[in-house]
């Protein structure tokens, strides 16, 4: 995402950005409005069509990982110049927005499952996100 914000502002966009109660608040004051309220937009224009979709990941170091593997559902491992991105979870209508220990693990079991030479243990340290 900053390399895309990089790449507008470099381009002569404006980013502004402000918390509005509604969108008619912005009156005619912009040519170009990007809505990223998420699920704030259940607030912000009454779509109550907006859901929750929970999504869990892990990072860890594992330097001996060099390539992208995609597993079955939300089983992935994504190397990262540092880290690599271990998921996930997709957990429809789930509003918790706290880390879930059961679910940490069943990612590691996954993607060593997926990739044994990866050999992520829980008691190796995870890198927070």
């Amino acid at each position: 995402m900053k390399y895309l914000r990089d790449q507008f502002e470099k381009a002569g966009g404006i980013i502004k950005s402000q918390t509005l109660e509604r969108l008619t608040d912005l009156k005619n004051d912009y040519t170009i409005v990007a809505n990223c309220a998420g699920l704030g937009s259940m607030k912000l224009v009454g779509d109550q069509s907006m859901a929750p979709i929970r999504g869990q990941l892990v990072r860890v170091r594992a330097p001996w990982v060099k390539e992208f593997l995609m597993g079955e559902n939300t089983t992935y491992i994504f190397p990262n110049s540092e880290t690599l991105v271990l998921g996930g979870t997709r957990q429809e209508g789930d509003w918790n927005t706290e880390v879930d220990p059961e679910d940490s693990l069943g990612i590691l079991q996954r993607c060593n499952r997926m990739l044994p030479a990866l050999a992520v243990r829980l008691a190796s340290p995870l890198l927070p996100f």
